[in-house]
């Protein structure tokens, strides 16, 4: 992945896509996950890190400093499932499951 990091807000993040824009660079998302690359600018996704590294050498090309390689990492980590009347069999099935999940946290949804 080619990237900006995260400029801190929307407003900063948005100011420096209308400047990727005068660049003439229109490829480009505001990342708005709960990354810890929120609010940074997304300029693509490559199968190799040649292609990447040769986006980012075209980007400073057009005038573009500060991008950066790095892996895409799923952009959550966290997964919650409702599940309701569960009981008889179906509950001994979940807790049957549950047991080869022991770092997963269940809780009540009332």
């Amino acid at each position: 992945m080619v990237y900006l990091p995260s400029l801190g807000s929307k407003e900063a993040a948005d100011k420096k896509a209308d400047d990727l824009r005068r660049l003439g660079i229109s490829d480009f998302f505001v990342i708005q996950d709960s990354s810890p690359l929120r609010f940074g600018i997304s300029l693509g996704i490559f199968k190799t890190d040649e292609a990447a590294q040769k986006q980012v050498a075209n980007l400073a090309k057009r005038g573009l400093t500060g991008a950066k390689v790095g892996s895409r990492n799923a952009s959550s980590t966290k997964v919650a499932f409702q599940l309701r009347d569960l009981g008889g069999a179906s509950k001994s099935a979940f807790d049957k499951i549950k047991a080869d999940f022991p770092a997963q946290e269940v809780r009540s949804c009332h």
